[in-house]
């Protein structure tokens, strides 16, 4: 190196330095002067104002690297992080990345998967066994630390979609974290019972669009076969897969559905040689283009035990509704739900304990049930969107707790002197008479295939036999059927081998496709999960000497002012105001009623006693 040149540059950058240095104490009294020494903190020119901080949560996760705008960092204690307000915020584990967007940034939120994959449960739990895959002590119950070896670990960028499994496995292979893969029940789990809970609720969401493209050719044109085929895809992969080891360790099951005892073995019916066995247990309902609209009614054991634990009569609302119609106006059909969390909440607001593990159980209810159907959908080949779009009236914590009077119940005194309750010589035959009178309701109201157009008693219309008569009148024109060949079946408690809860679920399609035609649009589809009337049949054995059939109905007053309410700006529209649609809601409670007295005043039990009590609540 040449050494004069070494020093003449080196004394101008000396000189250089020196003005810098001066220039600099100038600007430094200046901004000084005006406050300004936010310039010196590293801040750039941002206020404190523009920064918040929110938390990365499945559990807490510490150890996760962020940019969120001009901040940057890794994940502190309880997944605590910085970000620029109004940026999105970008995580990384490794190479592996994923983003939240802005507007679900708010200062103080748990940012959890369902946030970062809205819309997209199978992402987000997807995402949730990665970050309890590698938690450090592999406990996830404790918080979940990602350490730098954990980091390292993820050379690529794992995809959260189908090919999520195969990817994380190849990132872990040959380490210890190969060990500690969750599996999706797990992981779903742990992840449940750190949601927050929501503030407001909605009674219905939507989770798939379906473009009538996806629909075969040899289906035809017609709207009600498009969507009952897709019905009946939805049915049969609840009816014929055993989800066990993929979810919660419960089978799902099809309401109504030939079982095996065991509750899960598939008897009797064969959808894989012809898929149209399904439909009496698919209950089709008019709708306003005289279309129909499908539902199907599925129940999980392992849920409903821990559901009805909590209180039997909150039994008739227990059912997951799927709602399945095609639009003709948008050429799309719609895959709708009552939502469990909205449903739960709404429904079970009595409850005082035990409300966070509700909630987490309704967000893995939710969960579920939208993963099968997608599951559904995609071996059935059916092109589809996935959605999550909260549909019809909104709720809030306090207006919820304000909420009563969603059943009525029907106490029989049962006559335990009776031959029929003597000679039951152990519990579990008397709980059958629960089931006995269940299935006599239902033998009165439909006979054969309940899609037929048959019903009645013995075959005979109701019309003839009820309407008119002085203790048991029915309305001319409801045509009442059960949705099901058989009550649903659903155990009282998680622990009870014996006690179960049998449900029938009535629908008239009269009154059905006047609450349908309601609404601004004359369109309130989207609400029919929440149409049939479900009636439930249990015994209360509480006070063993004095034994009790109960028979809790959704009160259809409720069901219609509250999860209708949203639809009531077009009823006079189409001709009917708050009187009449009053009325037609006390004729259609008296016709239930009606009907059930008829069936347990002329049973042939003999182990009830007439004339029972009759509580709202």
């Amino acid at each position: 190196m040449n050494y004069r040149f070494f020093c003449i540059n080196f004394i101008y950058i000396l000189r250089w330095r020196y003005f810098v240095k001066r220039w600099q104490n100038s600007l430094l009294a200046t901004l000084l002067t005006t406050s300004a020494v936010a310039f010196f903190s590293g801040c750039g020119s941002e206020s404190s104002s523009d920064v918040s901080t929110a938390y990365l949560v499945d559990s807490g996760v510490k150890g996760v690297s962020y940019h969120c705008g001009t901040q940057s960092g890794i994940t502190g204690t309880d997944g605590v992080f910085n970000y620029q307000n109004g940026q999105m915020c970008t995580f990384s584990i490794g190479e592996t990345s994923f983003s939240v967007p802005a507007d679900k940034l708010s200062a103080g939120k748990k940012v959890t998967p369902y946030d970062i994959f809205a819309g997209d449960d199978e992402k987000a739990i997807n995402l949730a066994i990665l970050l309890q895959t590698l938690d450090t002590d592999n406990n996830a119950t404790n918080g979940i630390d990602i350490n730098a070896t954990a980091r390292e670990q993820i050379q690529h960028q794992i995809e959260f979609g189908s090919n999520f499994e195969g990817n994380l496995t190849a990132a872990v292979t040959g380490s210890a974290y190969k060990n500690q893969i969750r599996t999706r029940a797990q992981a779903l789990a742990h992840l449940a019972t750190n949601v927050p809970a929501p503030t407001t609720y909605t009674a219905f969401e939507r989770i798939a669009e379906i473009d009538v493209s996806a629909i075969p050719t040899s289906v035809g044109s017609n709207p009600t076969d498009q969507a009952r085929y897709v019905a009946r895809k939805i049915a049969k992969h609840f009816y014929m897969t055993n989800d066990t080891n993929v979810f919660s360790n419960a089978d799902w099951v099809l309401g109504g559905a030939p079982y095996e005892s065991n509750g899960s073995t598939k008897t009797s019916i064969n959808p894989d040689s012809n898929v149209s066995v399904l439909d009496p247990y698919i209950l089709e309902i008019p709708s306003p283009d005289n279309n129909k609209t499908m539902i199907v009614e599925v129940c999980n054991k392992k849920h409903a035990g821990l559901a009805m634990s909590m209180g039997a009569e909150n039994s008739p609302a227990l059912p997951c509704e799927i709602s399945i119609y095609m639009d003709t106006a948008t050429n799309k059909i719609y895959v709708d739900i009552l939502d469990p969390v909205g449903s739960f909440a709404i429904f079970f607001n009595k409850v005082t304990e035990n409300q966070a593990m509700l909630t987490a159980m309704a967000l893995q209810v939710k969960t579920e049930i939208k993963l099968i159907s997608y599951n559904a959908l995609q071996a059935a080949a059916i092109a589809h969107v996935k959605k999550a779009t909260p549909m019809g009236p909104k709720f809030t914590t306090d207006e919820i707790k304000g909420l009563k009077d969603q059943y009525l119940t029907y106490t029989y005194d049962i006559n335990t002197s009776s031959s029929a309750w003597a000679n039951e010589t152990n519990v579990t035959k008397q709980y059958q008479l629960a089931a006995q009178a269940a299935s006599a309701l239902i033998t009165k109201i439909t006979v054969n295939n309940v899609n037929s157009g048959t019903f009645g008693i013995n075959g005979t219309d109701l019309n003839t036999t009820l309407v008119g008569n002085a203790d048991y009148n029915l309305s001319a024109n409801g045509y009442w059927r059960s949705a099901r060949l058989a009550a649903l079946k659903v155990p009282r408690s998680s622990n009870a081998a014996d006690d179960f809860i049998y449900t029938v679920e009535a629908c008239s399609p009269t009154y059905a496709k006047i609450a349908l035609s309601l609404g601004a649009n004359g369109d309130s589809r989207n609400h029919t999960a929440a149409l049939p009337c479900q009636m439930s049949f249990y015994i209360d054995n509480s006070d063993i000497a004095h034994p009790k059939l109960k028979i809790v109905f959704l009160n259809p007053t409720f069901m219609f002012q509250t999860l209708f309410k949203d639809m009531m700006s077009g009823t006079q529209a189409k001709g009917y105001t708050e009187q009449t649609l009053n009325a037609m809601l006390t004729t259609v409670t008296n016709d239930l009623v009606n009907m059930t007295r008829y069936v347990m005043d002329h049973n042939t039990l003999g182990w009830v006693v007439a004339n029972p009590t009759v509580t709202a609540h």
